[in-house]
């Protein structure tokens, strides 16, 4: 988390360092940094990329022992015993239209609530970009845990 967040604050920092007005306004757009704003968020992606396939490399190839669940040890038996495999659950296409289906419906969902932070943004004059930095993480964690806890 702490790359993806320094990946995205390095191109920032830099637009908005390199050509302040006198006034103190921010960048304009057109400013000429933007080849050099284009270099670093490629080279950021790129790190990130390699990065990512290091650790996919790391996780399935060279060390997956580390990454298999392991059910609940229990101290007084002192024979192992062997881990049953469970068969598939459901079959592949079976399974690739319960996917579709559910991005269909993710798709739907997510364009109402878009909509209705429009909306309420507009009616009760609450920023848009307060609603979706503060206010829908602490819904959805609300709505999260509430259907994790027992």
């Amino acid at each position: 988390m702490t790359l993806a967040c320094i990946t995205l604050i390095i191109p920032a920092a830099y637009h908005a360092t390199f050509a302040r007005s006198p006034v103190g306004d921010p960048p304009a757009p057109d400013d000429g940094s933007k080849a050099g704003l284009l270099f670093i968020s490629h080279g950021t992606s790129i790190i990130l990329l390699a990065l990512y396939g290091a650790y996919l490399f790391f996780q399935l190839r060279t060390h997956p022992d580390l990454f298999k669940l392991r059910g609940p040890r229990n101290d007084d038996d002192e024979e192992e015993e062997e881990e049953e495999e469970e068969g598939a659950k459901m079959n592949l296409p079976a399974a690739a239209l319960a996917l579709l289906g559910v991005t269909v419906v993710t798709s739907f969902c997510a364009d109402y609530l878009v909509a209705s932070i429009e909306e309420t943004a507009d009616r009760y004059n609450i920023p848009e970009t307060f609603i979706g930095l503060i206010l829908l993480p602490i819904v959805a964690n609300a709505v999260c845990q509430s259907f994790v806890a027992p």
